[in-house]
């Protein structure tokens, strides 16, 4: 995806996402350009209160591996069992951004 500012183009940052209830059970796993867009999308259909735990730079392709590497806590869709493995690889990460 791109888009147009001052007459250049310039490539969109892709993160992966790491969206958490407040209670810190459960985890969503995903990726987007815009992370505290889609927290409003999901935070509208879900009964828990979430946040953004935090995000690192990745793509489609990450996202795909790191919900592989998480398999065992996988619940439905994106959704995981949070779990402090989950949390360390996100904070581990170089590109780690706390929000």
């Amino acid at each position: 995806m791109y888009y147009l500012c001052h007459n250049a183009t310039l490539k969109a940052h892709h993160v992966i996402y790491l969206i958490v209830d407040k209670e810190m059970y459960y985890c969503k796993i995903g990726f987007s350009v815009e992370p505290k867009k889609r927290l409003k999308q999901l935070q509208t259909g879900c009964p828990l209160d979430l946040y953004i735990y935090g995000t690192i730079d990745g793509n489609q392709y990450v996202e795909r591996e790191v919900h592989k590497l998480f398999k065992a806590y996988h619940i439905r869709n994106e959704w995981f069992n949070l779990s402090h493995s989950i949390i360390d690889y996100f904070t581990s990460d170089k590109t780690f951004k706390k929000h």
